[in-house]
């Protein structure tokens, strides 16, 4: 089972090829607002350092964020192409699932904290426990301020575990805010966890159809900023 992974959530982005029982390959960009030029070319590499071709491949995962507008919009797409192209199955992963899955074994039980880059000072967050090697989502993700998230996680059970480029970029802040808090490595989410996620799962199982695989924006673009569109999801 070979798989490619597609991450391009964040202000790096990543692409894994995955078989049984490692990951074979993993590249990692940092990218602007021209991942759309450079996103076939980056994958094709992956593909030649490998040794492979996509005709070998048997599934495709994305991330669906949260995360950037643009680099989601062009992740998805994407990887629809690829799998419409070679009639393969497309499986979206949440990154924050992806991420907060790829941490468990290593958090144990408690709390994990996935949190992206939002708008300004804001950050996106997702909250999940971890129970018996279980990882359960316990709140929708959405944008918080960074006093507001350190107040709402004073409820949280204990340990709680912060992950992710938000938790990068606005470290010392969530330190004094809520200094119950630990930080872990990987910090951020990876094409190999969502590789690794879709090898666990398989795909033997009913999948969306392709258009109903969307990115979770829950951040506006540019035009409907302007527009004054608000992005729900």
């Amino acid at each position: 089972m070979l798989v490619l992974g597609i991450e391009t959530s964040g202000s790096e982005v990543s692409f894994a090829l995955g078989d049984r029982p490692n990951i074979t390959r993993e590249a990692v960009y940092t990218t602007s607002f021209d991942l759309s030029q450079h996103i076939i070319t980056w994958i094709d590499a992956l593909f030649t350092s490998a040794g492979c071709s996509p005709a070998d491949l048997t599934a495709i995962g994305v991330s669906l964020g949260p995360g950037g507008w643009t680099g989601l919009r062009v992740g998805v797409a994407t990887a629809k192409a690829l799998a419409q192209g070679l009639c393969i199955p497309l499986v979206g992963v949440p990154t924050f699932t992806g991420l907060a899955c790829a941490l468990a074994s290593e958090v144990g039980e408690g709390t994990i904290v996935p949190l992206a880059c939002g708008r300004h000072n804001e950050v996106l967050a997702q909250v999940y426990r971890v129970e018996n090697g279980d990882v359960v989502a316990q709140r929708e993700p959405r944008p918080y301020s960074i006093p507001s998230l350190c107040e709402s996680m004073k409820n949280l059970l204990p340990p709680v575990t912060l992950c992710g480029e938000g938790f990068l970029k606005h470290q010392q802040e969530l330190a004094a805010g809520f200094p119950a808090s630990r930080d872990t490595c990987p910090a951020v989410c990876r094409a190999g966890m969502i590789v690794a996620r879709l090898r666990r799962d398989g795909v033997d199982r009913p999948l969306p159809a392709l258009d109903e695989i969307k990115p979770l924006y829950l951040m506006p673009s540019q035009a409907e900023r302007q527009a004054g569109i608000v992005v729900t999801g």
